[in-house]
């Protein structure tokens, strides 16, 4: 099983009809879903993201902007911005803490 990373979810991401599950997991959950990965990818297209779960995980996480499509196995885990940033904004690791996030796991079911 993959364990992917990222900062949003699209149904692009599926590929086609799917059906999936999407659960609101506590920090915990996610440092413990990083740390144990055994092939950990990821899609987090925001430097300052990827600083924020490498800080809070203990785990490097690069920033990679690239298209996803889930395979069959994958567990995407989303770090998802409880506030609006402005067109364009660039967010810091301080600045991401600052407003704050929320953290889904998101399966593909079949």
């Amino acid at each position: 099983m993959r364990v992917v990373v990222g900062n949003s979810f699209s149904l692009n991401m599926l590929g086609g009809d799917a059906t999936i599950s999407c659960k609101r997991i506590n920090k915990d959950e996610f440092i413990e879903r990083i740390r144990e990965a055994q092939e950990l990818v990821s899609i987090i297209g925001h430097q300052g993201t990827a600083d924020l779960v490498s800080a809070i995980t203990g785990v490097t996480v690069e920033a990679n902007r690239v298209n996803y499509s889930f395979l069959c196995d994958d567990v995407l885990l989303v770090v998802v911005l409880k506030g609006r940033i402005g067109e364009g904004v660039v967010m810091s690791q301080s600045e991401a803490e600052r407003v704050g996030v929320d953290f889904w796991e998101v399966r593909k079911v079949d």
